[in-house]
């Protein structure tokens, strides 16, 4: 994140910001990527889809405010599985990522979820909207240990088509924010864009000269792919009935099996075991083959 102005050239640290920085926030360990928080549920988390490329390599963070000071809000949180939607990096296209943690997020007063936007319609221009992160903070490539954040103006789209901006490279599934020497930079994205306490975007690219006015700060639209997360999501997923009779707290990780074979993985369900009314929820085995067979072979051939 970056700016030309004053001694911190990105803006503010995020204390005592009102709103999106009431919360912390966390960050792929070791990376050092950028912003990483709860759009989605407490065990799917949205980004963009360059940050990640061995979720086998990567922990979450979650509850950080300083990158290189240990917090007591801080959660450790492993990565079983992302999943990327046909994402384009010559034209940014599709620069979305869904991470499946290893385990659920505890939520609490430093670890919340950010509701996002699921209605596809532009977000009028002029309308400020926080972003942070812990991208570089100058032009030197300096690091912060804080995290840091910015209100930018959204810019609309047809300004930022023009020939002199981003030449008719910004598409519907993309909006952009004004960058008058105030802007994200290398290693905020993935981060979102906050309007109005919603996430309407995801960090993901703009001029390498952090800050240039003439080349704005690039976002993906999240609603543009309501679709997409939904059926990501539900699709890999099956419940079975739970009217009295259900599994509970330390069945997780057990199988579903019907007709001697392993269809499901238990998962969750309702916080009152046997509630009719909130079936217990499985994964489908059948939705990971790939995968499976593709860690099976790696382990065999090492």
């Amino acid at each position: 994140m970056s700016s030309s102005q004053g001694p911190n050239p990105r803006g503010q640290d995020a204390d005592g910001v009102a709103g999106l920085l009431g919360q912390r926030w966390g960050v792929p360990e070791g990376l050092h990527l950028g912003l990483r928080t709860g759009v989605g549920s407490t065990d799917r988390l949205s980004t963009n889809a360059p940050t990640v490329r061995n979720p086998q390599r990567v922990r979450v963070v979650l509850g950080a405010h300083r990158l290189q000071t240990p917090e007591p809000t801080q959660q450790r949180l492993g990565i079983s599985r992302l999943f990327e939607n046909n994402y384009n990096p010559q034209e940014k296209l599709n620069d979305v990522l869904l991470l499946q943690l290893s385990e659920k997020a505890v939520l609490g007063p430093a670890v919340q979820l950010l509701p996002w936007q699921r209605e596809d319609r532009d977000v009028a221009a002029g309308t400020l909207c926080d972003v942070a992160g812990w991208g570089v903070v100058s032009h030197t490539g300096r690091k912060p240990d804080r995290l840091q954040h910015l209100l930018l103006p959204v810019l609309d789209r047809a300004t930022c088509n023009l020939r002199t901006y981003h030449d008719g490279t910004i598409t519907e599934r993309m909006m952009c924010a004004e960058s008058n020497r105030r802007d994200t930079c290398k290693g905020d994205s993935g981060g979102p864009l906050v309007c109005g306490s919603v996430a309407e975007g995801v960090v993901t690219s703009g001029s390498r000269i952090c800050g240039n006015h003439k080349k704005p700060g690039i976002y993906t639209r999240l609603a543009s792919y309501v679709s997409w997360i939904d059926g990501t999501i539900t699709e890999r997923m099956m419940c079975a009935e739970s009217n009295r009779r259900d599994t509970c707290k330390g069945d997780s990780g057990g199988p579903l099996v019907c007709g001697s074979v392993a269809e499901g993985v238990v998962t969750s369900g309702s916080r009152i075991c046997g509630n009719h009314k909130k079936p217990g929820i499985y994964t489908r085995l059948a939705s990971y083959v790939s995968w499976i067979d593709g860690v099976m072979a790696e382990g065999a051939a090492a």
